[in-house]
């Protein structure tokens, strides 16, 4: 275009003339070689950039499958699952709350997404104030967030929900859906976050699940990723409490009853949902595929058949104890200190032990006899050294959750993350295969069922 203003300006006005133009012709065509240059350099500073992705669920429109009525298997169906079946097809809901800044600027490495129901804002607030905490762990920053449905039925909902709402101004921390927050629709929580994950958290490197009755050891957790970071082994990475071998339950008093009309194979293996660690690569690929697993109403076995699907199994890994340290639940095993400063999930503790045992575990003073890693010599006893500063010995008694004198508080210290300070330290072919569990914890998950 500049070439052409140039030549323009030298050309002699009578060659245009003789060319058959008139004195007018240079000027007309100079203004229209102006104008589309001063468009296009108009339209390129004043372009946008595309569009952001967002939640594109704006309407509840959730009609039932009426033809499925007519079949066979379903006249058969115990009735507890008819509505789960009926409307199975619906799988993405309205946001009532939303937090698309999250994972904004790319700041986020381990996103802890906490499963919650409404009620239960005691245990959110527990969650916050110990391992749900955002903080930066070993260089990896850590942001969390609680995922809810509504309220169900006969529940005071409307004042339920307007404890959430207020509950989240404070924290900013809930995304809330717009279906009922059953058993069942767990699995509705679990295929709306991964869209959401999609959308919002691309960037964010691993996402732990869990409950909000779980403890964590994040310092564990993040000494894993560490781990699993230089072996290179992050990018389908999928560990956990995993379960192989189970078969549907059939007992109609169960939580977790599968009538044979609805499922009657034995399960991928799968991990148990209390607590599990994913890449963020793997997040992705799941929800692809997901997309195509029809809803089951247990959400663990539903992300066990999607890893079927991409034909990945769960790495299990013996930190994680979603059922417990020990199946017998009044086993003081189950409330040792040292146990839960060497593992990295534990099922499950309410709130007030929760924040009792996250308060003995960070308290530098906290000792464990023996090695670690246990022995014939018998479980690791725990105790509270008596403080370099002054200050009397607590008996190991007083450690148990609802005995004795209250803990320091959290604040107290840290010392050597997730490993006690007296004992000689595990090696770290020891810590990479099992976080230093004491030799006979690790409960055989290959026959169980659910």
């Amino acid at each position: 275009i500049i070439l052409i203003r140039r030549k323009w300006k030298k050309r002699n006005s009578v060659a245009w003339l003789n060319s058959g133009l008139n004195s007018r012709g240079p000027k007309i065509v100079y203004f229209l070689v102006h104008f589309l240059f001063s468009f296009f350099v108009s339209s390129a500073g004043n372009s946008s950039p595309p569009a952001r992705a967002s939640w594109d669920v704006a309407a509840l429109n959730c009609s039932e499958n009426s033809s499925v009525r007519t079949k066979d298997w379903f006249r058969r169906l115990d009735p507890r699952f008819h509505q789960f079946v009926l409307r199975r097809h619906c799988r993405y809901f309205p946001m009532i709350l939303d937090h698309p800044e999250k994972c904004s600027g790319g700041d986020t490495d381990l996103l802890v997404a906490v499963k919650s129901v409404i009620e239960q804002h005691d245990r959110r607030e527990a969650v916050r104030r110990t391992w749900g905490r955002e903080q930066v762990i070993g260089g990896l920053r850590v942001k969390t967030l609680f995922l809810l449905g509504s309220p169900a039925f006969g529940k005071d909902a409307r004042n339920l929900q307007k404890l959430l709402e207020f509950e989240d101004r404070i924290y900013g921390d809930i995304l809330q859906w717009d279906f009922m927050d059953t058993f069942f629709n767990l699995t509705l929580k679990e295929v709306n976050f991964l869209k959401w994950l999609n959308i919002y958290c691309s960037g964010v490197k691993f996402i732990f699940k869990g409950d909000d009755d779980v403890f964590v050891n994040t310092h564990n957790l993040v000494e894993l990723i560490g781990f699993k970071t230089e072996e290179h082994k992050t990018q389908d990475l999928f560990v956990g409490d995993t379960i192989s071998k189970a078969i549907p339950i059939r007992n109609r008093q169960s939580k977790y009853y599968i009538p044979k009309e609805l499922f009657d194979k034995p399960y991928p293996p799968y991990v148990g949902g209390g607590g599990f660690l994913m890449s963020s690569h793997l997040a992705r690929r799941l929800f692809t595929v997901s997309e195509d697993v029809e809803l089951y109403p247990i959400d663990d076995v539903f992300l066990g058949m999607c890893l079927q699907r991409l034909r990945l199994s769960p790495e299990m890994h013996p930190g994680f104890k979603t059922f417990g340290i020990m199946k017998r639940r009044v086993s003081p095993m189950n409330s040792e200190p040292c146990f839960f400063r060497n593992l990295i999930v534990v099922h499950k503790l309410g709130p007030q032990e929760l924040l009792r045992m996250w308060s003995v575990v960070q308290n530098r003073n906290l000792a464990c006899d023996g090695n670690v890693r246990g022995s014939a010599r018998g479980p690791l006893k725990a105790s509270l050294e008596p403080d370099p500063g002054g200050g009397s010995e607590v008996p190991a008694s007083n450690l148990r959750l609802g005995t004795g004198e209250e803990p320091p508080g959290p604040d107290a210290g840290h010392g050597t993350p997730g490993w006690p300070r007296r004992p000689r330290p595990p090696s770290k072919e020891t810590r990479r295969s099992g976080h230093a569990i004491a030799t006979g914890l690790a409960l055989n998950n290959r026959n169980r069922t659910v």
